[in-house]
């Protein structure tokens, strides 16, 4: 069976049914995957190769951080486009540029949120409608704060300012797009 379904993404309603009638929709939409199933993928930790991860670790992870970006703006955008304005902020990684040994399926989602976002600026800024990306390094999140301190050292020591990074700084450069 298909995960990604009309009416459902994995154990979520579609964008679509949040959204209601899309008439309505003059603010933001937000759409979160099952966050233990997401959580369980990304925990589950590095597998080198191709075939170490499970298709349905796989699957999982591309049904939320690609077809739940993907779903979202094709429901919004519509609407964005008809009133000449609207404004998108997709997250992706900055794995999408540097690369992740171990997780290449989130790798691959986080690379096509990137390229997706940039085809959607082009297409919607002739009607108003503004599509940017953040693509943030590691952050401390629920998913990530149990990794062993050496794996968040590795990220830790990469960045010209090296501190830890959390969603909250992430708040005003999503702001500031919006």
């Amino acid at each position: 069976p298909d995960p990604v379904r009309d009416d459902r993404i994995g154990n979520q309603p579609h964008p679509r049914q949040l959204v209601g009638n899309l008439g309505e929709c003059t603010r933001h939409v937000e759409i979160r995957g099952d966050d233990d199933q997401r959580r369980a993928a990304l925990l589950a930790g590095p597998a080198p190769g191709l075939d170490r991860v499970a298709d349905s670790v796989k699957r999982q992870v591309v049904e939320i951080d690609l077809f739940g970006v993907y779903y979202c703006n094709r429901a919004v955008v519509p609407h964005m486009m008809a009133q000449k304005y609207g404004r998108i902020v997709n997250i992706a990684s900055v794995v999408a540029v540097a690369g992740q040994p171990g997780y290449l399926h989130y790798v691959a989602t986080k690379g096509a949120v990137l390229a997706m976002t940039k085809g959607l600026a082009k297409e919607g800024g002739k009607d108003g409608v503004r599509c940017n990306v953040i693509a943030p390094g590691f952050v401390i999140t629920d998913a990530t704060k149990n990794r062993p301190v050496e794996w968040q050292q590795s990220f830790l020591k990469a960045r010209a300012i090296s501190r830890e990074q959390r969603p909250d700084d992430l708040v005003g450069t999503a702001l500031y797009l919006l």
